[in-house]
């Protein structure tokens, strides 16, 4: 795994030269472990609709996220760090949040920003760009170092070959920048929370609809599944599949709760795809977030997370999925590989070792023949 190659906010934008026209830009800031986190405009109104990049998933990160809110909408005193940038209305990044947000001449548009993870490879910014009136137009995912501009130019790239069929839960980019040392994508401002409850259903409907309709390959024809079979550390339960047919998927790589935002009218969109791909392993990013929402928000043991694979895995609505994709005699192995490849070919900055437990739990249930493949 990669080193974290972290770059400060202010590393989006050009130093103003001296005979460059600049305005003074103030944010107040707002640290999580240490870290800055979440950037907001010093106006009460804009600072709350900044919180809106924020997908806070367990119960104390919602109450701290309303506890701001509402100490926001209050006007009260907060000891938030405050810093002023200069920054160059001639610079290239600049003016494409100009444009993106139908600024005045001579102005930029106030934004807010969340701070991607700084210990992750490939930190980016998700930036809330607000119109000349005050609201939220179009956010912009943007990235400094060499890693973040890969991720930013690999969502570029399979957003731009979604087939129609597939885009109804998908943004599509509106306008992309690349500079010499800035990438950035911007899309339409999607109001709205991580999923909570139950959804099975529309979970069901989702990776449903990314199921090819036309044919089944087999899954050592699969290139996440070819990364497996070759990986070092591949098991021969690997092998055994590999001539299976199934209905391949696209699939979005982190298919997670804090990667989707549901509006209040129940509209569903699902953001972060660089780690999409058009042809992947159909069950994998169902999976995916059973598991990670196991381990990353609500801390369940590994005997809990077996259960609740358990439970997912006889559910009507995966039992129907599972049939569509052709998977339903193979869903226990294809757990145990989703673990496979997410602890040793794309391991997480958080939660892998509960993953590695997890994988151990189940490969050995397959030695001991407890589970039924």
């Amino acid at each position: 795994m990669g080193q974290p190659d972290t770059v400060p906010f202010s590393g989006l934008f050009a130093v103003p030269q001296a005979q460059d026209p600049s305005v003074a830009v103030t944010l107040r800031i707002l640290h999580k472990h240490g870290n800055p986190f979440l950037f907001l405009p010093p106006e009460s109104r804009l600072a709350v609709q900044t919180l809106a990049l924020f997908p806070a998933q367990t119960n104390w990160a919602r109450w701290a996220r309303s506890l701001l809110r509402a100490s926001l909408h209050a006007h009260l005193p907060l000891p938030l760090e405050q810093v002023r940038y200069s920054v160059s209305l001639s610079d290239p990044f600049v003016q494409f949040l100009c444009r993106a947000s139908g600024a005045r001449p001579g102005e930029i548009p106030p934004v807010g920003v969340l701070a991607g993870n700084p210990a992750a490879l490939g930190q980016r910014f998700m930036l809330l760009v607000f119109s000349p009136e005050g609201e939220p137009v179009t956010v912009v995912k943007a990235g400094v170092s060499s890693a973040a501009q890969l991720f930013i130019e690999r969502e570029v790239a399979f957003l731009s070959s979604v087939p129609e069929k597939h885009r109804r839960w998908i943004p599509i980019p509106h306008a992309t920048f690349r500079s010499e040392s800035v990438r950035a994508i911007a899309f339409e401002f999607f109001p709205g929370d991580s999923p909570r409850g139950d959804i099975d259903e529309q979970l069901g409907d989702i990776l449903g609809s990314w199921l090819s309709a036309t044919s089944t390959v087999a899954l050592g024809e699969i290139p996440a599944w070819q990364r497996l079979r070759e990986h070092r550390v591949s098991h021969p339960f690997v092998e055994d599949l590999s001539r299976h047919a199934v209905v391949p998927a696209m699939t979005h790589g982190d298919f997670a709760p804090w990667n989707i935002k549901v509006s209040r009218d129940g509209r569903w969109t699902v953001l972060d795809w660089e780690c999409g791909e058009l042809t992947g392993v159909p069950g994998w990013d169902w999976f995916h977030y059973e598991i990670r929402s196991g381990i990353l928000v609500d801390k369940c043991s590994t005997s809990v997370l077996q259960r609740r694979i358990d439970q997912l895995l006889s559910s009507p609505c995966f039992r129907k999925y599972a049939t569509q994709a052709r998977i339903q005699e193979i869903c226990r192995p294809l757990v145990a590989a989703y673990l496979l490849y997410h602890v040793e070919i794309t391991p997480p900055t958080e939660g892998l070792q509960g993953l590695r437990d997890l994988l151990a739990a189940e490969l050995a249930s397959f030695q001991s023949g407890a589970k039924q493949r």
